[in-house]
């Protein structure tokens, strides 16, 4: 079910910025995203296109009726100079219109722009613990755990890019480092200090095939406020981007799969339309997880602990 309410969007058009030209004045949209996918040659469809097409609407709905929460002033100022989004100040939401996500869209990359292929196995994850075979324990992950699974994932034909792996705490610059000096392969890194920005910015300009992740928003609908600020300044300077949405059925979304699906959607959606209107044609992987809860288990009570 989704609410009614009026908004008042405001006909003015946005000003150029500074990382790029790019008006949202209306414009003939070209044919979307889940049509152009049926076409593509070599495309496996595993459900139905109808099925899809709803997916896609639905999600706009979500964007327009109920919105996202955002606290941040930036981030409303820049959803509001389109004159295609209004803030609920009432509820803190941010009300995007269908035709500005539309317009984001056009300006993204497609997909045989980005250089993992379709299909591609990797080794991803974070993992905060390694399993010792001679021990039998849980131990933390160290950079020769890194450096291992870098040239596994180097040396193995089946494996077309390598994530983090394990979590090694506030080493970005080191671990992106280690990675890079192992394997050759394309990689997934996280990024949000200065520094690891900085670095990361460097191996997109030297060595390429480098996608910062980011978990743009905590599910439902709602924007991480620690976040806004490093996944800017990536998306300023043309680092492309990995937008992550998390949702867990029966706890952070829908139980039912169309919705669950439906919310991770919308919530890609938004990070992928914030990234357009900053940097208009960087590249954003639309990078959807979502999971299921088992409703057997009080999670609440082991969160609390």
């Amino acid at each position: 079910m989704f609410g009614t309410r009026s908004y008042c969007f405001s006909a003015k058009m946005p000003q150029s910025r500074s990382s790029g030209h790019f008006s949202l004045q209306p414009k003939p949209l070209q044919p979307d995203y889940v049509s152009s996918h049926k076409r593509s040659p070599g495309n496996n469809q595993l459900v139905e296109i109808e099925f899809l097409e709803k997916i896609h609407n639905d999600a706009l709905r979500v964007l327009e009726e109920v919105g996202i929460k955002c606290d941040s002033p930036e981030v409303r100022q820049i959803f509001e100079e389109t004159g295609m989004a209004a803030f609920d100040d009432s509820t803190g939401h941010i009300h995007v219109l269908k035709q500005l996500v539309e317009q984001a869209l056009n300006t993204t990359p497609k997909r045989d722009r980005y250089w993992i292929p379709e299909n591609s196995f990797g080794v991803g994850g974070t993992a905060p613990f390694v399993y010792d075979d001679q021990s039998g324990n849980l131990v933390e992950p160290t950079f020769e755990h890194l450096v291992s699974i870098a040239r596994i994932v180097n040396d193995a034909d089946v494996i077309n890019f390598m994530a983090r792996g394990v979590l090694i705490k506030n080493q970005e610059v080191k671990v992106m480092d280690t990675i890079i000096e192992n394997c050759h392969k394309s990689i997934y890194v996280a990024a949000v200090t200065e520094a690891g920005i900085n670095r990361a910015q460097e191996i997109h300009e030297t060595r390429g095939k480098i996608t910062v992740q980011f978990s743009l928003i905590n599910s439902p609908l709602n924007i991480i406020e620690s976040m806004i600020d490093p996944f800017l300044s990536c998306v300023r300077k043309g680092i492309p981007i990995y937008v992550s949405s998390m949702p867990m059925a029966g706890l952070s979304g829908p139980y039912s799969m169309s919705g669950l699906v439906t919310l991770t959607h919308a919530e890609g959606l938004f990070g992928i339309t914030l990234a357009q209107l900053v940097n208009p044609g960087i590249m954003v992987v639309h990078a959807g997880l979502p999971s299921i809860a088992n409703i057997q288990k009080n999670y609440s009570k082991k969160l609390c602990r």
